[in-house]
């Protein structure tokens, strides 16, 4: 009861209640490594981190060096004076603006401005394209429609965007988002999934498009894919021309009609998702007895053209390393054929095929016709179980 109290007066100096929550937590609990702090806010990393990182740009949180990096809460009495002290410069800020606002205003001259007329506008940098996109979220009464890459979703949680989705979802503002799913976008896309309706789609380009009902729309066709929160590589253009927004709705519901929904492929890469963390326990593993191992490795063939494969391993006395691919076709009898093309050119004969489903009777065959072994696992310790036993086998004879 009393800390609920404290939760509600933290809100009342301007905290979410997120952000008061863990901030009590850390003044309770002592230094914490941000996963703890993210089983506080139901497992969401991402926002765990945002809401530290707002915390410290407060002065409410302090971060110790050490691994792992621990995150320490200000004394109670400091954390409000410093709450205190912001909102006294902030209000102290403001009534002076106030001030030289009036006073250059009443030295402008006053004319009617124009209304109706189509308004353009270029962005340039990220910043100032997300300030837009908050408020062009704003003014959503209907719908908002996106296609952007899996990393920008990334970046819209990054800079808190997903929260404001979400509360439009929650006042029934339909979202549909088209993206180009992958195993690295599964828990970002997953995150939206609860509020919004998102379907997959092979992107042609890295772009950008948001129409926010029949009324305006921004269109980015050169955009720094990168994570960085602060590049001037991104830019855009936004406008409220009827007819360019109609263009943009047009062909967006073109690439929706041709879009598939998320939920038919997400299973399918849960799986490979639990595979490759798989492959990353086993090189952990491996490398504790004595083995090099690389997630992804690569092999230069003797046609002079490099391989990539989902590990490459070396154990010690072993002349040849050992490779290890995931199955990610839908089409497996294509992927054992580029398997073995990659084995004649790497002069390898031994090689591990993990996949989270058993391979059918013709698929079975052509991997012993190409000495490519498989291993059926679902979960992570089971894949990194099963690798360890094979790969240890072969320390003492070496592959064949």
């Amino acid at each position: 009861m009393a800390e609920e109290k404290i939760i509600e007066r933290l809100m009342g100096f301007g905290l979410t209640r997120e952000e008061a929550m863990v901030y009590i937590f850390l003044l309770r609990a002592g230094p914490c490594p941000a996963r703890l702090l993210a089983n506080k806010l139901g497992g969401n990393r991402m926002k765990a981190y945002r809401t530290l990182k707002t915390l410290q740009e407060r002065g409410l949180v302090e971060v110790t060096l050490g691994r792992p990096v621990k995150f320490v809460a200000a004394p109670l009495d400091s954390a409000l004076n410093n709450l205190i002290e912001t909102y006294r410069s902030k209000l102290s800020s403001m009534e002076e603006s106030k001030k030289e606002i009036l006073e250059y205003w009443s030295r402008l001259p006053t004319t009617d401005a124009s209304i109706g007329e189509p308004k353009f506008r270029i962005l340039q940098g990220r910043q100032q394209v997300y300030d837009l996109l908050l408020k062009m979220f704003d003014r959503a009464k209907s719908e908002v429609r996106i296609l952007t890459t899996r990393n920008d979703l990334y970046r819209l949680s990054f800079a808190g965007l997903d929260g404001k989705l979400r509360r439009l979802g929650e006042k029934g503002i339909k979202l549909k988002i088209l993206t180009q799913l992958d195993v690295q976008g599964v828990e970002v896309v997953s995150s939206y999934l609860s509020f919004a309706e998102v379907r997959n789609i092979s992107l042609p380009a890295i772009l950008r498009l948001v129409t926010v009902d029949e009324c305006e729309s921004l269109t980015t066709f050169v955009m720094d894919d990168s994570m960085s929160m602060t590049t001037d590589e991104d830019s855009g253009l936004w406008t409220d021309a009827s007819n360019y927004v109609k263009a943009m709705n047009a062909s967006f519901w073109a690439l929706w009609n041709n879009s598939s929904p998320i939920q038919e492929i997400l299973p399918k890469l849960m799986a490979q998702q639990e595979l490759m963390e798989g492959l990353n326990l086993t090189k952990r593993s491996l490398e504790s007895m004595g083995w090099s191992a690389e997630v992804p490795g690569k092999i230069i063939g003797e046609s002079g053209v490099e391989h990539t494969f989902s590990m490459v391993a070396r154990g010690p006395g072993m002349d040849k390393p050992v490779v290890v691919d995931l199955l990610t076709e839908d089409k497996p009898m294509y992927q054992l054929l580029t398997m073995n093309l990659k084995l004649l050119d790497v002069k390898l004969s031994q090689q591990f095929l993990v996949s989270y489903r058993p391979l059918d009777e013709k698929e079975l065959r052509l991997a012993r016709q190409y000495s490519i072994q498989p291993i059926v696992a679902e979960r992570a310790e089971e894949v990194s179980k099963k690798i360890i036993d094979e790969m240890s086998s072969l320390v003492t004879s070496g592959p064949s």
